[in-house]
């Protein structure tokens, strides 16, 4: 009985936890699993080359300029593709689109 009290104490602190942890994102590639923060050589190493590379443009953070850059992944139809964005070296989001083309 008293597992059971301490489950209804820890339900409330796991949906919190949960709902707090909903903006960490990392992606799986093969083995290996990339996340925000990761550098473009980590992504490569993990990702292999995108399929399609954009360039936005330019932003100001502080006293420097950084490259945004996005880069996007068809990992195949039974997948969503995946949309990687880099402030400079740094991989800042992971957005997952429609399946792939699986190609």
């Amino acid at each position: 009985m008293r597992f059971f009290h301490h489950m209804t104490r820890l339900s409330p602190l796991l949906a919190i936890l949960l709902l707090e942890s909903g903006n960490a994102f990392a992606l799986r590639c093969g083995s290996h699993l990339v996340a925000e923060g990761d550098t473009k050589l980590q992504v490569l190493g993990a990702c292999g080359e995108p399929d399609y590379k954009e360039w936005i443009g330019y932003r100001e953070i502080g006293p420097d300029t950084v490259r945004i850059e996005s880069w996007f992944y068809d990992f195949g139809s039974l997948r969503f593709t995946q949309t990687l964005t880099f402030h400079g070296s740094r991989l800042i989001r992971i957005e997952a689109g429609d399946y792939g083309d699986g190609l």
